[in-house]
């Protein structure tokens, strides 16, 4: 990792957009990774990062991170917890999670995870094609799940006061 990430950048600078600085920070930090991960093959780092910049991230536009202090994000240990923090809640957490998923994103806390969990995840389980589909297939099951349970607490709401009604 590069030396960047050990130590926290200071915040934006006043009337920078934070977006672009996001962008910016995500892109730069990815070299520093392809250029570790590649070393001298210049070729190779080019290729990744031309596919990094055609990429479109639409739900970093509402993440709670664009306008963080960047660097916290891609820190290693202390201050992952605060990161994974901030992402509990992101109304884009799943979006994140699996972006980073997906596409292998080694550095960084992404949806809520460190890059150890997220190893840790794709080694238990290798067989997923598409993140994307399985957890937005999940939220949709929990979102029913919870729209179940509301039903039933208005219902039983509606019981306990027209059983109370009764009484007097």
């Amino acid at each position: 990792m590069s030396d960047k990430t050990s130590q926290p950048m200071a915040g934006n600078p006043p009337g920078s957009d934070p977006l672009d600085d996001l962008y910016r920070f995500i892109e730069s930090d990815l070299l520093g990774a392809l250029a570790h991960r590649y070393g001298t093959n210049q070729e190779q780092v080019d290729a990744e990062l031309a596919w990094i910049k055609r990429r479109s991230w639409p739900w970093v536009a509402h993440g709670v991170c664009r306008t963080a202090d960047h660097a916290r994000l891609f820190m290693q240990r202390e201050s992952e917890d605060r990161a994974k923090a901030a992402c509990m809640s992101c109304p884009v957490r799943t979006e994140c999670l699996a972006d980073a998923l997906d596409n292998h994103i080694q550095f960084g806390v992404w949806g809520g995870m460190t890059e150890r969990e997220r190893r840790a995840l794709l080694r238990r389980r290798p067989t997923v094609e598409s993140w994307r589909a399985l957890l937005e297939k999940a939220r949709a099951e929990h979102e029913r799940a919870l729209a179940i349970a509301a039903q039933r607490t208005q219902r039983h709401i509606r019981e306990h006061q027209e059983d109370r009604n009764d009484a007097s």
